[in-house]
């Protein structure tokens, strides 16, 4: 019997020893009970109603869903692979949900509303953000629906379907346009000087006097040409240069002017919004006219 002894004594414990296992077992139990909790809740979701409408669940697709409940994903830039959809037709998750950010998917859908149709991409790459970039990105997902044929109609319009290029045309081109006079005409130039030269057709919403109506309207005979746009060189513009600017206030001058004084040039347009000098809706308004070089 006293072969046993040595392991008697190895199952004998203090009270301070049991004490301290029983706390360990219990802290055990009550991790195991947390993680059969939340795993059940995992098993309700439904990650075909996570994405909206008939968006395929992909690996990738599927670890952002992961991402966003805090559990580990294979993958660490998630997309989202939907099926093509009708840039006339989609919901604002329909687009979102094939990459289109944000802010352009309500671009989108507001010049939708209005009145505006795709028929082509170049009708894409005239909303403001949705260049050309993106949609090479985003071709797959998108197909246009056939043009329906509009009935006559006993408006005046010209005979011969002209277009006018808004970052060249001077006033007498621009009194083509339909209800476009000289007063009008000679806003837009001013604007367009200002600004550095139109980025987007819908700029010209921005226009006193150039109503919502109206833009329907000239949205069939203008375009842009964005090779046209001024730069503005963030590196040596003066406070009162920045100040003419329309997208920029005399508060976000300042502060550009007093970051290239105290820190010393800019490297990166980017800058501009990693540094909190302007707010993120106004660095995309000027993505388009800023430079460092």
């Amino acid at each position: 019997m006293h072969r046993f002894e040595w392991i008697k004594g190895f199952f004998s414990f203090s009270k301070a020893e049991t004490r301290g296992i029983i706390v360990l077992l219990i802290i055990l139990m009550v991790l195991l009970v947390i993680k059969s909790v939340m795993y059940k809740k995992l098993d309700k979701y439904d990650l075909q109603s996570y994405y909206p409408n008939d968006t395929t669940i992909t690996s990738e697709s599927e670890g952002h869903f992961n991402n966003s409940l805090g559990l580990a994903s294979r993958s660490k830039l998630p997309k989202v692979i939907s099926r093509p959809v009708d840039p006339n037709t989609a919901s604002y998750n329909d687009l979102t949900a094939i990459g289109v950010p944000s802010r352009v998917a309500r671009t989108l859908i507001k010049y939708r509303e209005k009145g505006g149709v795709y028929s082509t991409p170049d009708d894409l790459l005239k909303v403001y953000g949705f260049d050309s970039s993106l949609y090479s990105t985003l071709k797959n997902f998108l197909y246009f629906s056939p043009k329906k044929t509009k009935p006559a109609s006993n408006s005046k319009i010209p005979d011969q379907m002209f277009s006018i290029e808004l970052n060249r045309s001077d006033s007498v081109v621009l009194e083509r346009l339909p209800g476009i006079g000289p007063v009008l005409a000679a806003r837009i130039i001013k604007y367009r000087n200002k600004l550095g030269g139109f980025y987007s057709s819908e700029q010209l919403t921005e226009v006193y006097g150039i109503t919502d109506s109206l833009f329907l309207i000239l949205t069939k005979y203008i375009e842009t040409d964005t090779s046209l746009i001024n730069k503005m060189n963030i590196n040596s513009l003066s406070l009162e240069e920045f100040e003419q600017h329309p997208y920029l206030n005399r508060f976000q001058a300042k502060a550009i002017i007093s970051y290239r004084r105290l820190i010393g040039p800019f490297t990166s347009v980017n800058q501009l919004v990693a540094n909190y000098l302007v707010p993120e809706e106004t660095y995309y308004h000027l993505l388009p006219y800023l430079t460092v070089n």
